[in-house]
């Protein structure tokens, strides 16, 4: 065996060992290039198909045009939401036109001058029970002026010659009767009012006051009088009817309803029918029984 021979297995083993060391060396080189790689840039984009893509974008101008239809719905639900509003504007406009508008109004009420029967003038009220005893015996019923000193009424009229007369005719009561002229009104009130009828309405409600306050003394001295009939009566219920109307007028504004004067007026007046109609068997009370009527009225009056 010659030299070539003997060397040839000593050289294909180091090309061997040669070409195996070659390749791990690239396989290892390949997969620390990979990892250097990584941590450089970990967000690779991958690989995408091309069927992928297509659908990607498909989906997109999906989105971009179901975007674009509910803008178009919003538009116009907003245009439509607008028109509704202007409807509704429009509705309360009207409505404005048909709602008056109501402002808070002082009524003050006219000054009047009585002519009372004064049974007495006392510190303090309760003074006066002795004397208020004395007369409900004979079915005449006292009444107590608010007014510093409390002031004792037996009957209340507009003219001097009528008190006079009713005062003779009370002579047989053991009671010193003066007759007494006194001004006054009613307290100012706050009522809630139609701005462009306030004014109106204060001189209504003003008038019929007094139109209700000289047929009720005027009727009543005509029944102590003996002189009293149906006409005179009906006068009276008549103006009773339109003060109430009126009073039920203004209380039916804003908070009018709440208003102490006007529900004591509006008990008052409906207290009139079952007084004349609870009087009418005993004709020669009605009269003593409306001037009760009277004197409780007169009594929320201020005195100067």
């Amino acid at each position: 065996m010659n030299l070539k021979q003997k060397l040839l297995p000593y050289v294909f083993a180091t090309l061997l060992a040669s070409g195996c060391g070659i390749l791990l060396g690239m396989f290892f080189l390949s997969i620390f290039t990979g990892q250097a790689n990584t941590e450089i840039n970990p967000e690779l984009p991958q690989v995408v198909q091309a069927s992928t893509l297509a659908a990607m974008y498909e989906n997109q101008e999906n989105i971009l045009e179901d975007s674009n239809n509910l803008e178009g719905s919003n538009n116009l639900n907003n245009s439509n939401n607008a028109d509704d509003n202007n409807s509704l504007d429009s509705n309360l406009e009207s409505a404005g036109q048909a709602v008056e508008k109501l402002i808070e109004r002082a009524i003050t009420f006219h000054e009047m001058k009585w002519s009372f029967i004064q049974a007495g003038v006392f510190n303090k009220p309760d003074y006066a029970a002795p004397i208020i005893s004395t007369f409900r015996n004979h079915n005449i019923r006292i009444q107590m002026l608010d007014s510093q000193p409390a002031r004792a009424m037996a009957a209340g009229f507009l003219d001097w010659n009528m008190t006079n007369s009713v005062s003779r005719q009370l002579s047989f009561i053991d009671v010193e009767l003066y007759n007494r002229e006194l001004n006054m009104t009613f307290e100012t009130i706050i009522l809630d009012l139609p701005e462009a009828d306030a004014a109106v309405y204060e001189e209504q409600l003003n008038n019929q006051i007094l139109d209700y306050l000289e047929q009720l003394q005027g009727t009543s001295y005509d029944w102590i009088n003996g002189k009293g009939d149906f006409t005179s009566t009906q006068a009276l219920v008549s103006k009773q009817k339109e003060l109430l109307e009126t009073i039920e007028q203004l209380r039916s504004y804003g908070a009018n309803n709440q208003d102490k004067t006007l529900l004591f007026w509006t008990a008052e007046l409906i207290k009139l029918e079952g007084v004349i109609s609870g009087s009418r068997s005993e004709n020669s009370q009605l009269g003593w029984v409306l001037q009760e009527h009277l004197l409780v009225l007169l009594s929320k009056c201020k005195v100067y």
